[in-house]
């Protein structure tokens, strides 16, 4: 009896971590992403290159001998990261679908991944799931959004 309690333990874990296989990532249309597409009659491509551009300023407020707020500007250097997403219908296999806002369960705003603290481990969540898709939010009607799955490429993505 212990054997098949264990047992089913084992394929219960595994299943219930399976259930969360898609990731959406949301964009706008004030997110900054270039859209490469190029399609013919059986091929449609799009490249999303999404830029990650960290906030390089720092503040820094004192107050002066005569009592006035004074604040002083550093610029740091900072570098533009850049996560690439791929999406390829070629005859057909990969169609854009519609999807209910209400059943997108894990996703990530274009705006959150501006503000992450570590741009490597978000890279690897992204890769983490079984499946991407892209989603413009501003682009839907009556709550369904079209999404389309996306690939990392990870050769050209600067993480």
């Amino acid at each position: 009896m212990k054997k098949i309690v264990f047992f089913l333990i084992c394929l219960y874990i595994p299943f219930s971590y399976s259930q969360n296989k898609d990731l959406y990532i949301l964009i706008d249309n004030e997110s900054i992403v270039d859209i490469i597409n190029t399609q013919n009659d059986s091929i449609n491509l799009k490249l999303f290159r999404l830029k990650l551009n960290q906030n390089n300023l720092e503040y820094e407020f004192y107050i002066d001998d005569n009592g006035i707020l004074g604040k002083r500007i550093s610029v740091k250097s900072a570098k533009t990261e850049i996560i690439e997403l791929i999406y390829k219908n070629i005859d057909g296999n990969n169609h854009s679908k519609l999807i209910d806002k209400s059943k997108i369960q894990n996703s990530i705003t274009f705006h959150e991944m501006l503000n992450v603290k570590d741009i490597k481990s978000l890279f690897g969540i992204i890769n983490s799931f079984e499946n991407i898709y892209i989603v413009n939010i501003e682009n839907n009607c009556n709550g369904l959004f079209i999404c389309e799955r996306v690939f990392l490429n990870p050769k050209k993505s600067n993480l």
